[in-house]
């Protein structure tokens, strides 16, 4: 690196480098809005998620839609689904307003299952759930982090989709409290058709 350092015009680009991540950080970067390694409506990948709660490995091509792991459970939703992905995920997932979620764990769950059971207790067992939010597949990889959310007392709805064999499935229905009520841009960007954030 000392080697580098000695060129003047990449000494230069290296600084211009620093000097502007510093300053990005310092605009962004607000306290009260950093929630536990997160930035809240700051945008992460399933790989970051998986980095910053410190898990042991990279459990990203398994968390698709959510994973209970330790004390945390992420929840990931796509809010406007692909037309050609299976019946099974095309998952009923929506705001109601800007501080509660409707949402739907994965295909053959059912009231008793184990980790129903976890979400729907987590606000007295410290199970920390986060809900991470991208407005279609168009937007890559990256969710918006939504903060923590808690399950609505007596939410809970066992119901049944149509697979792609003409089958009935189960999943359960609920509803979640966010904790902090989303930004009236952020809201109509993700519930609505434009494709971009005002």
């Amino acid at each position: 690196l000392n080697k580098f350092l000695e060129n003047k015009l990449f000494k230069s680009f290296l600084m211009d480098s620093i000097e502007y991540s510093i300053n990005t950080y310092d605009n962004l970067f607000d306290f009260k809005n950093y929630i536990d390694g997160f930035q809240l409506y700051g945008k992460y990948t399933r790989r970051d998620v998986c980095r910053i709660l410190n898990w042991e490995q990279n459990y990203e091509s398994t968390v698709y839609g959510y994973k209970i792991h330790r004390d945390e459970a992420p929840l990931f939703v796509t809010y406007k689904k692909s037309g050609d992905i299976s019946l099974t995920t095309q998952y009923n997932d929506h705001f109601i307003n800007e501080n509660e979620f409707a949402w739907e764990s994965k295909a053959r769950r059912r009231l008793d299952s184990n980790d129903v059971i976890a979400i729907r207790d987590s606000a007295t067992t410290g199970l920390k759930v986060s809900l991470f939010i991208q407005k279609s597949n168009d937007e890559g990889k990256d969710f918006y982090y939504m903060g923590k959310v808690t399950p609505i007392k007596d939410s809970l709805t066992q119901e049944y989709k149509t697979n792609d064999k003409d089958e009935e499935v189960p999943v359960v229905h609920m509803k979640f409290l966010l904790q902090n009520t989303v930004p009236e841009a952020l809201y109509k960007y993700l519930t609505s058709e434009k494709q971009e954030l005002s």
